[in-house]
């Protein structure tokens, strides 16, 4: 077992974490900054009334999705190998855990708020939308894609088809997202806790196999600052 301090705690709005786990936190919060800052170009070009490319945020989207689903199987699992976990994140039963779990388990912020909406929401319908998107830039059946300034008029049309046609928008996925990140870091944190209480390493293997796996396959970012020979 290495030498590590692998302590992990969150609050429900704030994380405090190891040096150690410095890695894991960089990477999802660099990836939390590119989305906010793509999103927001959205955003003004709504406001401007310009359409803006919403399968792309969509994509981008999903991408995200995709990491946290690797992430959740590394600490589930104990494995670090990008290869041997991309291969069996392609399990149905693997992800689709995943959705139900996070993405449309009642305690996502999201589905707390939206009900009605997020129970007529499959996992494999998420799952279809993502695949159409991903691999041809198109839709499936039963799950569209709305702007959010369409909302009203989205409501409308699911209530009125009893929902066999359902919308959902940029905004709704990123909450959906960020509502599914916040369970599985606040597992890890439970976890933490508990494993601490009853001196088992069972939390730093998992958590160790999260920080392997982006040490060995996640992006080096290059700052745009002048070096020094």
């Amino acid at each position: 077992m290495e030498n590590k301090n692998t302590s992990f705690i969150f609050d429900g709005s704030k994380a405090e974490i190891s040096q150690d786990l410095l890695p894991t936190y960089n990477f999802l919060k660099e990836i939390e900054n590119e989305i906010e800052t793509f999103l927001k170009f959205g955003k003004e070009a709504e406001k401007l009334k310009i359409n803006h490319p919403i399968r792309s945020e969509m994509i981008v989207l999903f991408a995200n999705l995709e990491t946290l689903i690797r992430l959740n199987f590394a600490y589930d699992h104990k494995i670090n190998d990008d290869d041997q976990i991309r291969g069996l994140v392609l399990n149905q039963k693997v992800w689709e855990n995943f959705y139900n779990d996070f993405c449309l388990n009642v305690d996502n912020e999201w589905v707390r708020n939206n009900q009605e909406r997020a129970k007529h929401i499959t996992a494999q319908e998420l799952r279809y939308l993502r695949n159409s998107l991903t691999h041809f830039f198109s839709l499936d059946k039963g799950l569209q894609i709305a702007f959010a300034v369409f909302n009203e008029k989205s409501r409308k049309i699911e209530q009125s088809t009893n929902f066999k046609v359902k919308f959902i928008s940029t905004e709704d996925l990123y909450e959906i997202i960020k509502g599914a990140f916040i369970l599985m870091i606040q597992k890890w944190s439970n976890d933490c806790q508990e494993c601490l209480k009853i001196n088992s390493n069972e939390f730093k293997e998992r958590i160790l196999s999260v920080n392997a796996l982006i040490k060995n396959s996640g992006p080096v970012i290059i700052k745009n600052e002048q070096i020094k020979v």
